[in-house]
């Protein structure tokens, strides 16, 4: 009994670190090294401090793959297109421009890609979408990528990448906001980025708001 509480300790030890991969399986007697309790009380404190932060490393990289998988899930990521046709705002006018874009592209031997930019969650203007036009099978030739955000937020217009844009159609619900909107591109794609020589097509309500767009775009003075 005496020796089994005095060698006790020293098998934990040699167990454990064999465990965790760190020493050799024990082929003799074990134990404790000369350097005595203090050296095996720093070993386990060391094994646990590298056991916790890996967990916090795992931790972490978790965290990150499922804020990727959400921003992506919710229309949230970066538009990787360049040359596309960006649409400001989601609602009935939309899904007829889309059904007139997807007609002219059905003899087109290139994909057009469509980004839409709406206040809705991505989930719901998919199913808009589906319900209107059907899936992807039904307009091979035509690319539809939808985005939510503020058709006027610097960051929503740029996560579209709209300096790198064809054409942007501007199709909100109120000419407020249309206005809104053409002064946040105008004022993007002023911000000496390259490449940035996208069109700007506004869809007004009133009689007067065509003309304050107009100078907005400094069509006129």
């Amino acid at each position: 009994t005496g020796d089994f509480g005095s060698k006790a300790p020293a098998g934990f030890f040699t167990t454990f670190m064999y465990v965790l991969g760190i020493g050799d399986p024990p082929t003799e007697e074990p134990t404790i090294p000369e350097s005595g309790h203090i050296y095996v009380l720093l070993m386990v404190l060391s094994i646990f401090y590298c056991m916790l932060f890996t967990a916090v490393l795992i931790g972490l990289v978790n965290e990150g793959i499922t804020k990727k998988v959400d921003e992506l899930g919710t229309g949230q990521s970066d538009v990787l297109e360049d040359g596309h046709i960006l649409i400001l705002g989601f609602n009935d006018a939309t899904l007829v421009l889309l059904e007139e874009i997807i007609e002219a592209n059905r003899c087109s031997e290139n994909t057009e890609t469509v980004v839409i930019l709406g206040s809705p969650e991505r989930s719901q203007m998919i199913d808009a979408l589906k319900r209107r036009i059907g899936g992807p099978s039904n307009y091979p030739n035509t690319k539809i990528i939808c985005r939510t955000g503020s058709t006027y937020g610097f960051n929503d217009l740029k996560r579209c990448s709209i300096a790198t844009s064809r054409v942007v159609i501007v199709n909100a619900a109120t000419d407020f906001e249309s206005i809104k909107a053409i002064m946040a591109c105008s004022h993007i794609l002023d911000e000496n980025i390259p490449g940035a020589d996208s069109e700007t097509n506004p869809e007004t309500n009133s009689e007067n708001n065509p003309y304050i767009i107009a100078v907005i775009q400094g069509q006129e003075s």
